[in-house]
């Protein structure tokens, strides 16, 4: 749970301005605490005071958390009416099911493998969502995949090619020789895409915007059908959306009036194709002038930590500059604290939160959370709160306990494979459930299928399931790998790289230099490091893993309020009163896979941002200590939260002659060259 800020005050003189606005187009410059939600919701009740009827007025959302809010904020300022809110995808099936009746409509997604080598391989290495993800990168730069063109998408892909494919698969197939044949298969596959969709008469989430966008622009009459029902579009979180949302938005609104609303500076899903742009230049995106309107009164953050993250953001070149003033009566603290590594840091964390929570009556565990760039940062975190009793709230599928539960489950049937009558009474599913490249039917719906088959009769089901043969031979290679596993070391290795998909390295890279480069994104290593002294006695460790497990559960079924554990990503639209930044290194922010060319460096800052203007009292930032292998990151020094470290003093020497130089008003001489050894003839 987070906190919220209570609004008790009538509308600043910066919200009356858009409140009152009557521009046919306007733009809304919203950071972060500016009260944007109720900037909207109170001028969709003056608009509907003037007259406007409520069913006239359009709100599009990015999610359906931000849908919420403004439906609450509606009924809590006693605006009536039947006000239209739509997350996008939700609107673009509205059109397709009342407008296109003979259009399929059924949104769902199923497992689709890809026959072409190189995207098989992809999928293997990644999920089998990644191809789906792939296609819908396509439909979001408005390719149909009923009708484009074979030579305008290929040339697209080669040059988008580094982007496109994760970074391992980039070091195995790269760009030079492989980006061609890649764009190749892909058209292809996005063609028998289409086709599997069709013969199953479904469509998917990006099907929703393209083919309503598709109809209207092929369909005049309904597309001037669509736009005469509405008054004014409001879009939230403009900095959010791609090419094809904005093509949907401005073929909607026309001729409503327009009002676009985020803050650049909170783009950050730039990896789903987002482009801040549309809100930086809205004039060039939609051929219309905008006036546009600063929403300056930050409410949520203190006066100390606007002005650091100002400072932060300050840094990024390609945004619009703005002028935010705090409206937070205290001043608020920060906190930058160097540690010698992640395990004690996140000890600290644990007892920080512990002794904070007993001083305070007010606070709960729910007004605190602890945000990290990548899930895997919390896993040290996640142990010191099962340690110590405090209740945790976190994303299911990043639960340490999840993947530790399933390593426990293997081990129990590595013991089985073991044992010389175990082939014969193993049960397959946790094998099976946990196995990365199996299709979420077969891994959850079906699990219960396999319960009591042999090795062979699982084999032979897997295959009639459509699974392809590769993944069949990978899955009885890890069951080998499981079972000729020596020490419990090499299980968790085996369970590691060859079940649950963790630290598969690209061709030419080891485990060694993921470690280095801060891309290993397992839990498992973790629990090798707490489970180190005691690999020479498997059935100890064994025993210490039920142990951790079981206290996890306990933890788990406390009742009350918890403390949140969520990513920078998922933090943004949330707040608490004490946010813990950990380990923020150099090699965590920015994100070791950031590609600079890409302007990515700028994301990640923008990112840093976002997770800094969460906290609404009290900022604690860890960083690397100077005991550490790795180093604190930029954005801290960025941000002025510690001053940069001085460079090393040049060496007496050159010093003296750089001086001698600068007082002659020359260049500094150069110093002869070391004569080189005689030559020495060989004798004959």
């Amino acid at each position: 749970m987070s906190v919220s800020v209570a609004r008790t005050h009538e509308p600043d003189t910066w919200q009356q301005a858009v409140i009152a606005s009557p521009e046919r187009s306007i733009r809304v410059l919203a950071p972060a605490g500016s009260g944007k939600t109720e900037t909207l919701a109170r001028r969709v009740g003056a608009r509907i005071a003037a007259g406007v009827p409520p069913r006239r007025i359009l709100i599009l959302t990015f999610d359906n958390q931000a849908k919420g809010a403004f439906q609450r904020t509606l009924q809590r300022l006693d605006v009536n009416g039947p006000v239209e809110i739509r997350t996008l995808n939700a609107f673009g099936l509205r059109i397709l099911t009342q407008e296109f009746p003979d259009e399929r409509s059924r949104a769902g997604a199923a497992f689709y493998g890809p026959e072409e080598p190189l995207l098989a391989t992809l999928v293997e290495e990644s999920d089998g969502g990644k191809l789906v993800e792939l296609f819908g990168t396509l439909k979001s730069h408005l390719f149909d995949p009923r009708d484009f063109s074979a030579k305008a998408l290929e040339a697209w892909v080669m040059r988008a090619y580094p982007q496109l494919v994760p970074e391992k698969f980039l070091a195995s197939y790269p760009q030079a020789g492989h980006a061609k044949p890649f764009s190749q298969q892909l058209r292809r596959e996005f063609v028998r895409y289409e086709e599997f969709l069709d013969n199953r008469r479904m469509i998917d989430f990006d099907d929703q915007k393209l083919r309503s966008y598709v109809l209207l622009d092929a369909n005049p009459r309904v597309a001037d059908a669509v736009r005469s029902r509405y008054s004014e579009v409001i879009v939230d979180e403009f900095q959010d959306i791609n090419p094809l949302d904005q093509r949907l938005i401005e073929i909607v609104s026309r001729d409503a009036t327009l009002v676009i609303t985020g803050d650049d500076d909170q783009a950050i899903y730039g990896f789903r194709w987002a482009s801040a742009q549309h809100l930086i230049r809205p004039d060039a995106a939609f051929g219309r002038a905008f006036t546009s309107y600063e929403l300056r009164t930050n409410y949520r953050c203190p006066r100390t930590i606007l002005e650091r993250s100002r400072e932060l953001i300050g840094h990024n070149a390609d945004r619009v500059p703005k002028n935010p003033v705090s409206g937070v009566a205290s001043p608020g603290s920060i906190e930058v604290i160097g540690h010698d590594g992640r395990l004690v840091e996140a000890g600290e964390i644990a007892r920080t939160i512990a002794e904070s929570v007993a001083a305070d009556p007010e606070l709960s565990y729910g007004d605190i959370g602890v945000l990290t760039r990548r899930n895997a940062h919390l896993d040290e975190v996640q142990v010191h709160l099962i340690a110590r009793g405090i209740p945790f709230a976190i994303r299911a599928d990043r639960d340490l306990v999840g993947d530790w539960n399933a390593v426990l489950r293997l081990l129990d049937l590595s013991t089985m494979l073991r044992s010389r009558t175990g082939l014969a009474a193993t049960d397959y599913r946790p094998a099976i459930a946990s196995f990365k490249w199996f299709p979420r039917a077969i891994k959850q719906d079906r699990l219960d299928d396999f319960a009591g088959l042999d090795l062979t009769e699982v084999m032979l089901s897997l295959r009639h399931g459509n699974i392809p043969t590769r993944s069949l031979h990978q899955f009885e290679n890890a069951l080998n790998y499981l079972r000729q596993a020596r020490t419990i070391g090499a299980e968790l290795e085996a369970i590691e790289s060859r079940f649950l998909g963790y630290g598969a390295q690209p061709k030419g890279k080891s485990a060694s230099n993921a470690e280095e480069t801060g891309t290993d994104d397992s839990s498992l290593a973790l629990l090798r490091k707490i489970l180190a002294g005691r690999e020479s006695t498997r059935d100890g460790a064994i025993e210490r893993l039920r142990e951790f497990i079981a206290r996890a559960g306990e933890v788990k079924g406390q009742e009350g309020a918890r403390v949140d554990l969520s990513t920078y990503h998922s933090a943004k639209g949330r707040q608490w009163k004490i946010v813990f930044l950990p380990w923020v290194s150099g090699l965590s922010a920015p994100d070791p896979l950031t590609r600079k060319e890409f302007g990515e460096m700028e994301s990640e800052r923008r990112l840093f941002y976002v997770a800094m203007t969460r906290a609404a009292d009290r900022l604690i930032v860890g960083h690397p200590s100077a005991r550490s292998k790795e180093w604190t990151s930029p954005f801290i020094y960025e941000a002025g939260l510690l001053a940069r470290p001085k460079a090393p003093p040049a060496r007496p020497k050159q010093a003296a002659l750089a001086a001698t130089s600068r007082s002659a008003g020359t260049k500094p001489p150069k110093q002869p060259a070391r004569p080189r050894p005689a030559r020495i003839p060989r004798k004959a």
